[in-house]
């Protein structure tokens, strides 16, 4: 089933997440540090309709050989990615809409990067060009299995 582009608690969701944006105080704790992790909120949009995936709250996490405490530009190489994501499946089946199952992605990438440092370290802008296999999963639905086991009986 698809559910509204705002369902409420996607609208819940937006709201918590301005609300912590507004009233959070900056963290300069692990300024330049070589290990720092964060929150952030993701949501992927696909070109295929039948794929869609809600806002969700992710992990962030930079991990860093050495500091660059100077500002400039910056080439970094081996630069590393790791990222796991999701989307729920929906198409026609046998003439009515249905949701088919889960895909889950996890790429493993390498590669490299080049970075603007500004701020003495404290910010900084990044371009990566990261290549690498991923790891699939498709889980089939229960609705899916159903629809498919009477279209096939036809």
């Amino acid at each position: 089933m698809r559910q509204e582009p705002w369902s409420s608690r996607t609208f819940t969701f937006v709201c918590l997440a301005l609300a912590v944006v507004a009233f959070s105080t900056p963290a300069h704790a692990q300024s330049n540090a070589h290990v720092a992790v964060g929150v952030g909120v993701s949501k992927r949009v696909f070109t295929d309709g039948d794929f869609h995936q809600n806002a969700k709250p992710v992990l962030l996490y930079r991990i860093r050989k050495h500091r660059q405490p100077h500002n400039g530009w910056r080439f970094r190489v081996p630069e590393f990615g790791f990222n796991w994501f999701g989307a729920n499946v929906t198409t026609p089946v046998g003439g009515q809409g249905t949701d088919i199952g889960h895909l889950t992605i996890r790429p493993l990438l390498a590669g490299v990067a080049e970075a603007l440092v500004l701020n003495e370290g404290k910010d900084e802008l990044s371009i990566n060009l990261l290549a690498g296999p991923a790891f699939s999963r498709f889980k089939m639905s229960g609705q899916a299995r159903d629809v498919l086991s009477r279209s096939a009986r036809r």
